[in-house]
């Protein structure tokens, strides 16, 4: 059984991303956080110093650090919330991944 993870983008200079898989099943979570989860995007927060701005497919932080500088805080407090590793990937392999970019016209990748 291959492991699952929680694949990481980062966009310099203040933009993480990530796309969470799902519990059961392949793939990844369309939603990945609800809006009465605010124990959970705290975390990510003062992970990062940073503000919590997208959910759809994806959770997307602003940092008000450089990426590089919390990179590794953010990875770290998204293992602790979902319990996957988190696993660093390109542009390229994350807009593939995603689980609402079969839209050609949304995926910024193609």
């Amino acid at each position: 059984m291959a492991v699952k993870h929680t694949l990481v983008y980062h966009e310099p200079p203040n933009v993480l991303r990530a796309i969470v898989p799902r519990t059961h099943g392949d793939g990844f979570l369309k939603r990945p956080l609800g809006h009465g989860d605010e124990e959970w995007t705290s975390a990510l927060e003062d992970a990062v110093r940073g503000d919590v701005t997208d959910y759809d497919g994806h959770v997307e932080v602003e940092t008000f650090a450089d990426t590089g500088e919390v990179a590794q805080d953010f990875a770290r407090a998204l293992e602790d919330v979902w319990g996957f590793p988190a696993r660093f990937v390109d542009r390229a392999e994350f807009y593939d991944s995603h689980p609402v970019a079969a839209d050609a016209d949304w995926n910024p990748a193609r």
